[in-house]
């Protein structure tokens, strides 16, 4: 007997098996699916399962904190500015963070791959201008949610840090 499973409406996973139970594994994104089985045996049509409706829901990865490392807000022209996500987590089963891109002032300034559960980066090297500096993070995991963290402001000027 081969026993052939559907999700919306499409075949997915093939399996020979004895009469009884069977098992099928396949990959759903989020959303809304439906499943269904075909059993096909020899010399017999096939025998059509009930079509069952699921949802899959995914959660965006998390985080607990962002920060400038070492500095309350204020930086002078010669360091550069690091800036550190904490806590960093994805509540999919069998997901991870994949990447996590830093902003500074908008544009991209640095990408961390694989991330530990804590990652410092620096995201504007010395000599820094005067002025401000925003920075946040966007975390996108291994399917392919995404979440971004506040924005934080540093400044850079002539006077030493506090």
């Amino acid at each position: 007997m081969t026993i052939v499973t559907y999700v919306d409406g499409s075949p997915q996973a093939t399996n020979a098996a004895s009469a009884g139970a069977f098992s099928s594994t396949v990959t759903l994104v989020g959303g809304s699916h439906t499943i269904s089985a075909a059993a096909f045996s020899y010399g017999f049509g096939p025998i059509y399962s009930a079509t069952n409706a699921v949802s899959v829901a995914t959660y965006p990865p998390m985080f607990t904190s962002i920060s400038f490392d070492g500095h309350a807000t204020n930086y002078s022209l010669n360091e550069p500015i690091q800036v550190e996500v904490a806590g960093i987590a994805d509540p999919n089963l069998g997901g991870s963070v994949a990447k996590i891109d830093f902003y500074v002032n908008g544009a991209v300034a640095v990408t961390a791959t694989n991330p530990a559960s804590t990652v410092t980066q620096t995201v504007a090297a010395s000599p820094l201008l005067g002025g401000s500096y925003t920075c946040y993070a966007i975390l996108t995991d291994t399917i392919g949610s995404t979440t971004q963290t506040p924005t934080i402001t540093g400044h850079a000027s002539n006077r030493a840090p506090p």
